[in-house]
C-alpha cells in the first residue's frame, strides 16, 4: 500500500495587518472608501486602489510623509508604499473633513499543499 505524506507550508503573513508601524507611529487599518468628520487626530492607513481624496478645514494632512495640508481638495496621491497609503490627519475644528475613495484589494493568502505518494501503487 502507498503512504501519502502531506506537507503544508505556512501561509504568507497578512499583508494588511490591523496596525502598521511606519515612520515612528502606529497606523490603524481602515477600509476604502473612508471618510471622517470632526476634531480627532488620526493615524490611519488604507490598502487598495485609491481614486481620489479631498479634505477641508484640516490643520495638517500628511500622506506617506508628504504634506497636503495646504492643498485642500488635492486629488493626486503620492506613490504608495508597499501598496499602502499612510495618512496622518490633524483637524482644525469640528468642521474638519477628510475622505479617501477607492476600493479595497483583498489580501492574498497562499497556502502551499504538496502531497507525495510513497511506494508502489
Amino acid at each position: 500500500a502507498a503512504n501519502a505524506v502531506l506537507e503544508i507550508t505556512a501561509p504568507e503573513p497578512d499583508p494588511d495587518p490591523g496596525v502598521v508601524e511606519w515612520n515612528g507611529n502606529s497606523y490603524s487599518k481602515v477600509e476604502l472608501p473612508y471618510s471622517i468628520d470632526g476634531g480627532v487626530e488620526q493615524y490611519i492607513y488604507v490598502s487598495g486602489t485609491v481614486t481620489d481624496f479631498s479634505s477641508n478645514d484640516v490643520k495638517n494632512l500628511y500622506i506617506n510623509g508628504e504634506d497636503y495640508g495646504n492643498l485642500q481638495n488635492q486629488t493626486e496621491l503620492p506613490s504608495s508604499i508597499d501598496g499602502k497609503y499612510f495618512i496622518h490627519y490633524v483637524p482644525k475644528n469640528h468642521k474638519s473633513h477628510f475622505e479617501i475613495n477607492g476600493e479595497n484589494v483583498p489580501p492574498k493568502f497562499i497556502l502551499n499543499i504538496k502531497v507525495f505518494l510513497e511506494g508502489a501503487l
